[in-house]
């Protein structure tokens, strides 16, 4: 969906040292000359700049922005991923099984689904009864 921010955990920090040595084994800047021998720009020193870079690579925190979803979006995403599972499940077991989860569902809230209520202004009180 437009306009939405990026959900989804952070990479552990342990990923980034792998990730630097990977990019060092493609590319490197060195203090040598295209003229010195093979032995001797492997072994030559790594240039201060990019030395600098590649250990301020390590040492980055990755920060992935998020977004409150909104009633509506949680919505369209529910009918258009849940849809055809719910409606298998309503077929195969009937609608008790379906008021059991949604009844447990709420003894297992984060603050997410507290905040979809927050934005919700119901006209009148939600009551799940078992029929």
């Amino acid at each position: 969906m437009a306009g939405r921010g990026v959900r989804g955990k952070a990479t552990t920090p342990s990923v980034f040292p792998f990730i630097v040595g990977l990019l060092k084994s493609c590319i490197s800047f060195r203090d040598t000359t295209a003229d010195a021998p093979a032995w001797e720009r492997c072994r030559s020193s790594e240039l201060p700049w990019w030395k600098a870079l590649t250990e301020g690579f390590t040492r980055c925190r990755f920060h992935v922005e998020t977004t409150d979803r909104t009633l509506e979006e949680v919505l369209a995403w529910f009918s258009q991923a849940m849809g055809p599972t719910l409606a298998a499940i309503y077929c195969a077991v009937g609608p008790e099984w379906i008021t059991n989860v949604i009844q447990t569902g709420s003894s297992r809230w984060k603050p997410q689904h507290y905040q979809l209520m927050k934005k919700q202004k119901p006209k009148r009180p939600y009551l799940l009864k078992a029929t």
